[in-house]
């Protein structure tokens, strides 16, 4: 499938410099299974069979250590990639086992959102930087199969069937998260406030945001055409934690604003609200109830990802809690939001236009107060301040974090971590951890993105560890939280630094080791242990990867190294039938004929305790690398900021040993911001195209990085690299008209321009979907009247998409729109 891929700013930061992992001597961090692509969760079932998800749309199947050739599932047709989005959330049912139920939680895309079961469906389409919606959709896995296929004809939309009931997603960021069943049977479920990162979004397109699509399309109402504040909203399924029936979607009676008339409406679902971006939690074993309709799914602990100054861990024990975004974030008022009084309209005010009250409907501010001890709090009504606003007005009090940490990269206002507790007079206070008379003890910690964290469950670890919150974040560390039976945080500590980018974690059933999954290309699924024997880490060294045959090859393992110091062997096993046990063999490859053999050697080191790691490399005999430079584009090349940009991916490759076709492409495009940067998954295409987003020239630094992997048939790779970035000067281009049309067998391309630079020059580019353009003829800029024309043969009598390349002299690029003929 041929994917146009949007990118964006992540929020979940892939540092480019890294950092060294860090645990206890008797702690060891594990690889169990790389060459995930983007994973971004992972659960075990009875059988210990491990589920992990991508954000591609793929949930892959593990058993003894390996990858099943087939995904469980692929529904990558229908998955928006862009920016945060993918398929973020899975769960199986409780009774996996016996009814095969499992659940999916993803951004749709567009395009499937829009058009699927219509005559203008393309599977092959994609329509990123767009208002779309989260959905749960439920499948059936096949019992005939172990569970390892899905029976057709199974799948059950239950949240977000139309555009109108889903989830709003209006901007990159911010969209779904964590599927998971309470104690009593529920699904609960958390989405962001769909709104943007890149500034204060209070709706109207204020930060970017594509409200005015979300409107058009009924994504959203007018009331929650307000940005952020959609999270203060029970009338909005975004910044929420929803609480569903896992068999019909519809909120349950149970939850706090159940409205008996209205079932799957979205303040029927709402179980917690007053969140930015809580992309993981998990509830803690032993806490709530049996059935849906005690009202009690259990205590979640959830991680909400902060803007740019504090990440959270919050406490939800009960129904109703609001965390207070964006009115909050963290202890404080976050002074953004708090000083953009918004009205809310669904909180009419009933006395506008009595003793001269302007004031329609309560504001956002009007409903949220501090947090306090106090049971019965008074809501002033801003028109008569000894009047309180109606009772039949959802009303709250800021539920605080449980901790809270700064944002080490950009929280330029405070830099440690927080915790809080009531005064004498019951009104909030907070202290930093060290603070004396801080009610929590431990040393204090900062981060980049809080994700969640499970409760250790597990007899691997001492004792100590049993019930604990292990919580991390994508920076790479794990800390152990206490929290005491009534939920109140007693101590934080470091139990150690993996040095990689996690997006999640699990507690194995029965090894009781930590599982985690280290996000980016090619992605991994690692382990935390205690004690015991740490296994070897392998080294594989080789003088030569190719050469005409006979090929003699030195080999040697001498790197490989153990965590205990304990003596190695060796196993070589050279992919002919020869083997060895020495530390640096030398062999020889031979063919049987001149065309290009591989051999996929494998070098297994094993300690005294029988524990071994196992590495690989490709010898390719009668063969040579392929030749590959990416030719869409130059390194160096600037793109535009005043809109997306559709950079094509097309690439020149030969190979001396192999046809064209033999040859297999990998593009990979990273978005670069400041010191880190932000992966996309793969695409295999041979050729292909990509949006840029309009990132860049402000002040902090952006800019893309691409990189082709063209591979032969006997696995020998090229790679060639390239990056662009931001075009930060005035209008090289403003282009007036831009139309085209079909004559005799020719197309014409015409176009004017108000503003144009000296020695740039313009290309049309064809293309038949809209979407992948081909490169056609070319003028210099610098008609006397800024007129121009092109042509070039029309393929036949089916519509063609034109659009206008400009490239500026200094690799400046820049596009019109796109029109038909």
């Amino acid at each position: 499938m041929l994917l146009y891929r949007q990118l964006a700013l992540l929020g979940w930061l892939f540092t480019s410099a890294g950092l060294w992992a860090q645990f206890p001597q008797d702690i060891t961090d594990q690889l169990v299974l790389d060459g995930l692509g983007a994973p971004v969760g992972l659960t075990f079932d009875q059988t210990e069979r491990i589920y992990v998800w991508t954000k591609a749309g793929r949930v892959i199947l593990i058993e003894d250590g390996e990858k099943l050739p087939d995904p469980l599932i692929d529904i990558g047709e229908e998955v928006a990639t862009y920016g945060d989005h993918g398929l973020l959330g899975f769960a199986l049912h409780p009774n996996f086992r016996q009814n095969g139920y499992f659940y999916l939680l993803y951004a749709v895309d567009r395009h499937h959102l829009l058009y699927y079961g219509t005559p203008d469906y393309d599977p092959d389409a994609n329509l990123p930087e767009a208002a779309t919606i989260g959905r749960v959709c439920r499948y059936t896995a096949d019992v005939a199969t172990d569970f390892t296929t899905v029976v057709p004809g199974s799948r059950k939309v239950l949240l977000g069937e139309s555009p109108g009931t889903g989830i709003p997603l209006l901007h990159k960021s911010h969209g779904v998260g964590t599927l998971a069943f309470g104690s009593d049977g529920s699904l609960l479920l958390s989405c962001g406030d769909g709104g943007s990162y890149a500034g204060t979004d209070v709706g109207a397109g204020s930060a970017g945001s594509y409200d005015a699509q979300g409107l058009a399309d009924g994504i959203i109402t007018p009331a929650e055409d307000v940005g952020a504040f959609r999270s203060q909203m029970v009338d909005s399924h975004s910044g929420k934690i929803l609480r569903i029936d896992p068999e019909t979607g519809d909120g349950l009676p149970s939850n706090p604003f159940y409205d008996p008339a209205r079932p799957r409406a979205a303040r029927s679902r709402v179980w917690a609200l007053g969140l930015r971006n809580p992309f993981r939690f998990t509830i803690r074993p032993g806490t709530g109830g049996h059935s849906p309709e005690e009202g009690d799914p259990g205590t979640l602990f959830i991680g909400d990802v902060g803007w740019a100054y504090w990440e959270e861990v919050n406490v939800a024990d009960q129904g109703g809690l609001n965390f207070g975004w964006p009115i909050f974030e963290g202890m404080y008022r976050r002074w953004q939001y708090n000083g953009r009084p918004t009205p809310n309209l669904t909180a009419a005010n009933p006395r506008q236009g009595q003793a001269g009250c302007d004031l329609p409907f309560f504001r956002f501010q009007d409903l949220l107060l501090d947090a306090t001890a106090d049971p019965a709090p008074f809501f002033p009504n801003p028109c008569q301040p000894g009047e309180a606003i109606p009772t039949d007005i959802p009303r709250f009090v800021h539920q605080r974090p449980a901790i809270t940490y700064s944002n080490q990269d950009w929280n330029d206002e405070e830099q440690g971590t927080l915790v809080g507790d009531f005064g004498p007079d019951g009104q909030g206070r907070t202290f930093h951890l060290e603070e004396a008379g801080s009610p929590v003890a431990g040393l204090p910690f900062t981060g980049i993105c809080n994700l969640g964290g499970i409760f250790y469950q597990g007899r691997g670890f001492p004792a100590g560890y049993d019930g604990q919150l292990i919580t991390a974040d994508f920076s790479g560390w794990v800390r152990r939280l206490t929290f005491d039976p009534a939920q109140q945080l007693l101590r934080a500590d470091s139990l150690g630094q993996t040095g990689r980018p996690i997006v999640a974690l699990a507690m194995h059933p029965s090894d009781g080791c930590i599982y985690y999954l280290a996000y980016g290309v090619p992605g991994a699924l690692r382990r935390i242990c205690y004690g015991g024997n740490a296994p070897p880490q392998a080294r594989l060294d080789l003088d030569q990867t190719y050469g005409p045959a006979p090929l003699m090859v030195q080999f040697s393992a001498a790197e490989s190294e153990d965590p205990e110091g304990a003596s190695l062997t060796y196993l070589w096993e050279f992919g002919d039938g020869d083997s060895s046990t020495e530390v640096a063999p030398q062999h020889t490859f031979t063919a049987t004929s001149d065309q290009p053999a591989s051999f996929w050697v494998r070098l297994t080191v094993r300690d005294t305790g029988n524990l071994a790691h196992q590495v690989w490399e490709t010898v390719s005999v009668n063969n040579t690398p392929p030749e590959a430079a990416i030719s869409s584009f130059a390194d160096g090349d600037r793109y535009t900021t005043t809109g997306p940009t559709l950079l094509p991916l097309q690439a020149e490759a030969t190979d001396a040993e192999h046809s064209p076709g033999a040859l297999s492409y990998r593009w990979e495009v990273f978005f670069h911001h400041n010191t880190h940067f932000h992966p996309e998954p793969p695409d295999t295409a041979r050729e292909s195209a990509v949006w840029l987003a309009a990132e860049g020239c402000g002040e902090e630094d952006y800019w893309y990085r691409v990189r082709l992997t063209v591979t032969d048939g006997a696995g020998l790779s090229a790679t060639d690299e390239a990056e662009l970035f931001p075009y930060c000067g005035p209008a090289q281009t403003v282009f007036d008209t831009v139309w085209a049309e079909v004559r005799a067998g020719q197309a014409y391309v015409h176009w004017q321009t108000v503003e144009e630079t000296v020695g740039s020059h313009f290309r049309i580019a064809s293309s038949p979907d809209g979407r992948h353009f081909t490169p056609g003829p070319e003028t210099l800029a610098g008609a006397e009247d800024r007129d121009y024309v092109l042509s070039q043969p029309a393929p036949g009598p089916a519509p063609l998409f034109y659009r206008i390349e400009v490239i500026g002299p200094d690799g400046y690029q820049d596009f019109s729109r796109v029109v038909e003929a």
